[in-house]
């Protein structure tokens, strides 16, 4: 039978135990007799075979040199990468931790030459496939993240090739590289299944605005967004398996009145009732959180609202759920970037943040987005998409001015539309 991936996935696995209790006698068991260990390019490798590679261990570990595997990922059917931290009490900064890289090659079951790295871009460019996160993970991903400098978000960027592997063979997939510039919370790519099927792979951050996605597309079963193939839950992140939709160009290259009609026609598909024992939160809860967020923030700060007004928009952002006619599925985040022109149906919604609630709030993010429009005439804006939707139009102008209150601190322009479009 041919090696096949699965078994250097279980080799990567054995290598991350052995390496990290120090194992030697199961690491020696994972190395080919005639294994080379060395440095790229390197005519006279270090290590000509097994028993030198095992003593080059051993004098390190007597030396008090420990390492802990920060990342393990199979690259293909016979490369593994391999990401260390080691600690060496001999090092001129005693017990500094440092990072050091390796590309593993598997041969008939065992692994047959180790090159080593100082740099993860050099062990990447090595194993013959850009992993390096300029290339591999979109612009605007690796921008987010380095801008809040959490160290979660990071260490989940540093999973991200382990996951893909993982998926790859898990759905059967060939994964290309991501769309680029992408957006700010998940890692977004083409791939084609077993069978030919033209898919896309979507790894998102585990964050609140991206739970239940997957229960709302499966709510919705295609019916005005993509088709939910597959999805499965590992730490830190959520795997969707989804529709691709082709070409796949954004409502928002067509114009503003072109989106409306179509924004008008897609939104009331989504509007239904959830199904029983649904996971949706309510549209009150996350209107409450904002609301908090709002006056956490406004405390002790400087508004370009008057702070009357801003306490009115706000109260009304948190009592406006409540007053609804009716508690659909929402999709909150519907705007023409988030609208993909495909094959199946002219026009399809992607990247839903499902709640459950007041369907006029679903007419928000359109509206913002329309910034020209929105600030020539928010009143008339507001009214006109109402109209298209069979909404009431003073309804949808008090939940924009109690929108642009809550937003108006991160968003200052926001503020004169609250202004212009406050109740009398």
């Amino acid at each position: 039978m041919p090696w096949q991936r699965e078994d250097v996935e279980r080799v990567a696995e054995q290598v991350r135990s052995a390496l990290e209790t120090a194992d030697l006698s199961a690491f020696s068991e994972l190395l080919d007799p005639d294994v080379r260990w060395g440095a790229p390019g390197d005519p006279s490798p270090a290590c000509m075979d097994r028993a030198q590679v095992l003593s080059w261990y051993q004098r390190g570990l007597d030396a008090g040199v420990r390492a802990r595997v920060a990342e393990i990922a199979v690259l293909d059917d016979r490369t593994i990468l391999v990401g260390l931290t080691v600690r060496n009490p001999a090092s001129r900064e005693s017990g500094a931790e440092v990072e050091r890289w390796q590309v593993l090659t598997v041969g008939g079951g065992r692994v047959v030459d180790i090159v080593g790295f100082d740099e993860r871009s050099d062990a990447v460019a090595r194993a013959g496939r850009i992993l390096d996160p300029i290339g591999v993970l979109p612009r605007n991903l690796v921008d987010a993240v380095r801008l809040e400098g959490d160290e979660s978000r990071r260490a989940w960027l540093t999973s991200l090739p382990g996951v893909i592997a993982h998926l790859e063979q898990r759905w059967s997939l060939s994964v290309g590289e991501p769309f680029q510039p992408g957006g700010q919370t998940a890692w977004v790519a083409p791939a084609r299944s077993k069978a030919d099927s033209a898919l896309v792979l979507k790894l998102a951050w585990r964050h609140r605005e991206a739970e239940h996605e997957a229960d709302a597309l499966r709510a919705w079963n295609g019916d005005g967004a993509v088709f939910l193939h597959a999805v499965e839950a590992l730490d830190g992140t959520i795997a969707l398996l989804l529709e691709r939709c082709t070409p796949g160009s954004t409502l928002a290259s067509r114009s503003e009145p072109e989106q409306d009609a179509v924004i008008a026609s897609l939104l009331p598909r989504l509007w239904r009732a959830p199904p029983p024992g649904h996971p949706f939160r309510p549209l009150r809860q996350m209107c409450e959180e904002w609301a908090d967020e709002f006056e956490q923030k406004a405390a002790g700060r400087s508004m370009s609202l008057d702070a009357g007004l801003a306490r009115e928009g706000i109260a009304l952002f948190r009592a406006l759920p409540a007053t609804a006619d009716q508690n659909v599925l929402l999709c909150t985040d519907l705007h023409a970037e988030n609208v993909l022109a495909a094959q199946r149906e002219p026009w399809l919604v992607i990247d839903p943040k499902p709640y459950v609630g007041d369907p006029t709030y679903d007419a928000l993010q359109h509206l913002l987005n329309c910034d020209k429009r929105l600030h020539a005439d928010p009143r008339g804006l507001a009214r006109h998409m109402a109209n298209l939707l069979g909404l009431d139009a003073e309804r949808l102008v008090l939940w924009l001015f109690a929108r642009c209150v809550q937003e108006s601190l991160d968003w200052p322009a926001l503020a004169e539309i609250a202004r212009r479009v406050a109740p009398k």
